[in-house]
């Protein structure tokens, strides 16, 4: 019949292609049906990159296939891997028009955008996180998690009236979320709103309370920072000829709405003789980055004690440390010094706080550098150690003329607050001067906070 053995053979070819083919197609479509259930099974699991392994082996297979590509942008998406997942789903929805899958393309391109503002944020790069977050929370494209960091980046940045807005914009949208509760009281204690905080915090139901009490302890004594301080000092100086010091008194501590007052009495015993002596700081509101206080003194009928002084300190704030600068004039029965007191602070890791500060009398030529160590633990105990040394002037008594010593001190102090409202403090002191004398000794105290 062929008397051609090529052409008959390439005829069988055709023939068994023919009567092959559908039972290859048969074998895909049972091919998709069980690697579909491995997809499946793999998202089922949290297995997203054998998932997407078969997906895009699939896809080879069923380019227009809705169901792959969906399922790749979404398992994409869970790995975020946002713009392969974006490509995707916008094929999907291409072929689809789907509203569901729409939806899903603006999740993933906010959640793009969020990842974004994070990187940015790791890197440092808090002016580009920020303004992702406003342009996400200020449009209400995104308002709980953009919200939040917004309202943690202003925290951080110390803009303490942007992060009570976000905060308290956040409870009306969530007012079931008790994190962003604790942030708003947090947010006007440090916005020194103390009364404000504390208003709102017992405004709360029985049941809320007790679970921002579990979490936030904290709160409930930061809102009491007022306090009525108790104090007694005693000092033993050497050589023994030389008399024992005392000083003792009362200290009060009141926030008026952004203003702190600090008031004190104390009786000194020196040289023999006492003196008493009314103090008086005010810590007015100078903004978010920066802070400072006026101090007064008047000692009547004074023996030993500057008759009167006035002073101040302010401190700015740049990043993750604060430089200072102060000044007190005292002015003594028959002449007068002036003391300026450079500084800065630094805040370490670990809640640690280290800070240096000169101070320098110009009339006498003198100085002493104080280096002091700080721990915190908020509301429950507060550790400091100083050191200091340099030269410094003194009289020897009441009658004699100021004369100028070499000195070094070492200083440690604690405050342990066992219960919300009561605070118990111990202070110790050993101080060298020269050959003059040691003068070594302690300081008890005891608060009460409302």
């Amino acid at each position: 019949m062929f008397k051609n053995p090529k052409i008959f053979k390439i005829t069988l070819f055709i023939l068994f292609l023919s009567l092959i083919i559908p039972f290859l197609t048969f074998g895909q479509t049972l091919n998709y049906d069980e690697q579909m259930i491995k997809v499946k099974n793999y998202i089922s699991s949290g297995n997203f990159i054998e998932a997407e392994a078969i997906l895009k082996e699939l896809e080879k297979f069923y380019p227009n296939n809705s169901e792959i590509l969906f399922l790749l942008g979404e398992v994409l998406f869970w790995q975020k891997k946002y713009e392969e997942s974006l490509h995707y789903l916008l094929k999907s929805y291409a072929i689809t028009k789907s509203e569901d899958i729409k939806k899903e393309i603006e999740k993933i391109e906010m959640a793009k955008l969020l990842d974004q503002a994070k990187k940015y944020q790791d890197e440092g790069n808090t002016e580009a996180a920020k303004k992702i977050y406003q342009e996400l929370f200020f449009s209400k494209t995104n308002l709980y998690e953009s919200g939040y960091n917004l309202g943690m980046i202003y925290l951080k940045e110390r803009d303490y009236q942007s992060a009570v807005s976000i905060f308290e914009k956040l409870i009306s949208l969530y007012p079931e979320d008790l994190g962003f509760k604790e942030l708003y009281i947090e947010a006007l204690i440090l916005n020194r709103k103390i009364d404000e905080a504390k208003k709102y915090l017992y405004a709360q139901p029985e049941e809320i309370k007790e679970k921002i009490y579990q979490r936030r302890k904290d709160l409930f004594c930061r809102v009491k920072n007022n306090n009525f301080k108790f104090y007694y000092k005693y000092f033993n100086l050497s050589p023994s000829y030389r008399k024992l010091e005392k000083e003792y008194g009362i200290e009060l501590s009141q926030h008026l709405n952004q203003f702190v007052f600090l008031l004190s009495a104390k009786n000194f015993e020196r040289f023999g003789l006492k003196d008493n002596q009314l103090y008086m700081e005010i810590y007015p509101y100078l903004g978010n980055t920066r802070w400072g206080y006026f101090s007064f003194s008047y000692s009547p009928d004074a023996s030993f004690l500057p008759k009167t002084t006035y002073g101040f300190e302010i401190f700015q704030t740049l990043n993750k440390f604060e430089i200072s600068f102060g000044y007190n004039h005292m002015n003594f029965k028959d002449s007068n010094v002036d003391i300026f007191s450079p500084g800065f602070i630094l805040y370490l890791p670990k809640d640690f706080i280290l800070e240096e500060k000169l101070y320098l009398v110009p009339k006498t030529n003198s100085y002493t550098l104080v280096t002091t160590l700080t721990k915190e633990i908020i509301c429950k105990l507060s550790i400091k150690y100083s050191f200091g040394f340099g030269t410094i002037s003194e009289r020897l008594t009441t009658l004699s003329d100021i004369q100028k010593f070499s000195s070094y001190f070492h200083f440690f102090e604690t405050e342990y607050r066992f219960k919300e409202n009561f605070s118990i403090g111990l202070d110790f002191l050993y101080e060298n001067r020269e050959n003059l004398y040691i003068r070594s000794g302690f300081c008890l105290f005891l608060k009460y906070w409302w």
